[in-house]
Order: structure tokens, then C-alpha cells, then sequence
């Protein structure tokens, strides 16, 4: 990528234009677009000729908005299938990075992790289905998100415990 992308000290394996050119004209949604990855995505589209539609749970700061790429907030809750009804109806993609990570916290409140983690994921899967769009759909996970088992198998087929 370009100085532009990732800045002057990032190496440089693609040109800009290689990577940012299939999103020429399309419209983008990031859900989590505040925390670490949708941050990332909204950094790297700004570059871009597309239309982004970052869609916050609240009205709070936000990062600066993009050079190129025409920005939009969306306020609401991703676990309601009316949000995903309005910014489905003209998204190409969807990057769904919107989560709860904690796995204390999804110990303590399993009902909670299901309605931030689940819920949502769900809602906009059924819409999809509901209105027979079809989008592209980018999601992140991590072993939080299924817990951390109480075995698990090393390289050399042993068992290990926690």
C-alpha cells in the first residue's frame, strides 16, 4: 500500500490502486468502526472513491473523517433488524467488526455476550435473508467468542490442561 494508506515508515507491497480499486464507487458498511479493526478499515477506505457508513452504537466522538470516501454515521443498535434493514438497502459490503471480547465478561453475563455478539450477527443474516439481498459479509472472531476450552491438543497429540 501507498504512504498515503499506512504512512511513510510501511512497507509497500501493493500500490494503492490495486488495493483500494474494487471499492471504487461501492458503499461500505463497518459496524465497530470506533474500536481497533473498523478503525483500521475506515482509515484505509478514506482513501478510496467509495461511500462509508459507519454505524455506532451512540453519538460519541468518532475518528476524523476520510480524505476521499464520503462518510456516514449511522446511529443505532445492530441487534435490532430495522438498522440493518436501512443501511442493507444500499451496502455492496459489510465489515461486522462491532463485538464483546471479554471472556470474563462473557462468563459473567453469557445472556449479555449473546445479545452483543449473537444477536446481531443473526438480525443481519436474517434480514439479508428477509429481503433477498446479497452482500458481501466480513466478519472477525477470536477464541473468546466460543471459550476457552478445558483440553486442548498440542503439535504432538498430547493433551494439554488449564
Amino acid at each position: 500500500m501507498c504512504d498515503a494508506c499506512l504512512g511513510e515508515a510501511a512497507p509497500r507491497p501493493l500500490q494503492c490502486d490495486q488495493v483500494l480499486g474494487p471499492y471504487k464507487g461501492k458503499s461500505v458498511v463497518v459496524t465497530g468502526a470506533r474500536g481497533f479493526l473498523g478503525s483500521v478499515v475506515v482509515g484505509l477506505l478514506g482513501n478510496a472513491d467509495c461511500r462509508i457508513v459507519r454505524v455506532l452504537r451512540d453519538g460519541g466522538v468518532s475518528s476524523p473523517r476520510p480524505v476521499r470516501a464520503q462518510v456516514e454515521d449511522v446511529i443505532g443498535n445492530i441487534g435490532e433488524s430495522g438498522l440493518w434493514e436501512r443501511v442493507l438497502a444500499e451496502a455492496d459490503i459489510v465489515f461486522h467488526f462491532a463485538a464483546q471480547t471479554s471472556a470474563a465478561q462473557a462468563s459473567e453475563n453469557p445472556a449479555g455476550d449473546f445479545e452483543a455478539n449473537v444477536r446481531p450477527l443473526l438480525c443481519l443474516l436474517e434480514t439479508c435473508q428477509r429481503t433477498r439481498l446479497r452482500r458481501t459479509v466480513v466478519f472477525s472472531g477470536t477464541a473468546t467468542q466460543v471459550g476457552i476450552p478445558a483440553r486442548m491438543r498440542s503439535m504432538r497429540g498430547t493433551q494439554t490442561h488449564r
